[in-house]
């Protein structure tokens, strides 16, 4: 059985690192996750794979000898960026690593495979909009420029690059639309009264109302 260790980060959030061990064939293999039941289920469904294979009288390949997966390549981006990458782009990669792609070694991953991997974000619930699924592979396109140069990991940017421009193409992803419509009065109501009621609960919080209210009527 594998163990799943928790680690409070500086965030307040924690992470959770799955560890799978096969001492007998000196194998060992872990991943990092957001959420519990997400290192369960990566870990049951390692687990089971590692087993066929010894079932099958195949040696499991240590991982320091192992093809670097894009799931690994994300961790090392997470890693080693020394600037505040961002809540969103975080997630984002994150998430990235529950698709089959992110378990692909990053030598064998062509335009081919990251055009799939948009048109099956487009099958996900609240990421099926075009500008979501290119806000995702922008996010991904940063991993694969770094790689190569830092890493020595073999991520082609041309790939990432071809299969942007095909997305585009063919409407798989697009920019976010163009807001034209103003808030009505009853919005701005419910808004105003949020953002008071917040300061009044806060009082060092943002004066959101006030800010609101210069926007409005200074034309920002």
């Amino acid at each position: 059985m594998g163990t799943i260790r928790k680690k409070a980060l500086k965030s307040g959030a924690n992470s959770y690192t799955a560890q799978i061990v096969r001492r007998k064939f000196d194998y060992t293999e872990s991943r990092t996750f957001d959420a519990r039941p997400k290192a369960e289920r990566w870990m049951k469904k390692r687990e089971k794979e590692i087993d066929i294979n010894i079932e099958q009288g195949q040696k499991p390949i240590p991982r320091s000898v192992r093809a670097t997966t894009l799931s690994q390549a994300i961790d090392k981006y997470i890693e080693a960026s020394r600037k505040e990458i961002g809540k969103t782009k975080e997630q984002v990669l994150r998430t990235i690593k529950e698709y089959d792609i992110a378990e692909m070694a990053c030598e064998r991953i062509g335009s081919q495979e990251i055009i799939h991997f948009a048109q099956e974000l487009h099958s996900r619930k609240n990421l099926s909009s075009p500008s979501t699924v290119g806000n995702y592979l922008s996010h991904l396109s940063a991993v694969f420029k770094v790689m190569r140069p830092m890493f020595g990991i073999q991520l082609d940017e041309h790939a990432i690059r071809d299969a942007q421009t095909v997305c585009k193409n063919l409407g798989i992803i697009a920019k976010s639309e163009k807001r034209e419509r103003r808030p009505t009065m009853a919005e701005l109501d419910a808004l105003m009264a949020h953002f008071e009621a917040k300061s009044v609960a806060r009082p060092k919080s943002c004066p959101m109302h006030t800010i609101t209210a210069f926007a409005i009527f200074s034309t920002r």
